[in-house]
């Protein structure tokens, strides 16, 4: 990002001018400038993107998680303490976004129980008990 200066031109902004500039986006996100919060995203959403799919190795894993961390941020901005630097916490959250997704995704192993299932891969298919209280 950069801004223009009558006289010399475009500079880049300094990093310090970054935060202040997130803080004071941050401060109009609170009193309701819906605006604001736009240009947080757009600020952010390359950087967060790159973040998740580093953890979860899967683009449309990454996706969704920036789009969970995006809607946990807007939910709790107003928790946000300002401790710490906004892109801080807003890593932190796609961090953990991006690891609850990882976790989900060993946990959950999908099984074919269809009938069907034997004459297309030529394996028996799983047998399940009865659980039916027996007569």
């Amino acid at each position: 990002m950069a801004t223009t200066c009558m006289v010399c031109g475009p500079r880049p902004i300094s990093a310090a001018e970054s935060v202040h500039d997130d803080m004071a986006l941050v401060h109009a996100c609170k009193s309701g400038d819906v605006g604001a919060f736009e240009e947080l995203v757009k600020r952010y959403d390359r950087k967060l993107f790159r973040i998740a799919q580093h953890v979860t190795q899967n683009r449309e894993d990454a996706q969704d998680v920036v789009q969970e961390a995006f809607l946990k941020v807007f939910r709790n901005l107003s928790q946000f303490r300002e401790d710490s630097q906004f892109s801080t916490w807003l890593v932190r959250i796609t961090i953990n976004q991006s690891l609850m997704k990882v976790r989900k995704a060993h946990r959950k192993k999908e099984v074919c129980i269809d009938q069907d299932s034997q004459a297309e891969t030529g394996q028996r298919a799983l047998e399940f008990a009865d659980w039916a209280p027996n007569p």
